[in-house]
């Protein structure tokens, strides 16, 4: 899979991980509570969705972004 996914977990939490998964059955398996996910190459993609899906800057969605590269994993982007 790609380098970013944005997982959209049933308990409303939208999470962006860094870990590396081979399908999103993988995801699946690993998120109790997993919808679905949108796989990225760059957090400049990561950033462009949530600027045209959420109505935000770029300035917000690259502060929203920015934690990934200090967390181990995943970060729960909160809006």
């Amino acid at each position: 899979m790609k380098k970013y996914n944005l997982i959209f977990l049933s308990n409303a939490k939208l999470l962006l991980s860094k870990r590396f998964f081979n399908s999103w059955q993988e995801i699946q398996s690993f998120y109790e509570d997993y919808m679905t996910s949108i796989e990225f190459n760059s957090l400049e993609e990561v950033n462009d969705y949530l600027c045209f899906e959420y109505n935000l800057t770029i300035e917000q969605a690259s502060i929203l972004t920015a934690k990934i590269n200090a967390a181990k994993y995943d970060i729960e982007l909160t809006f």
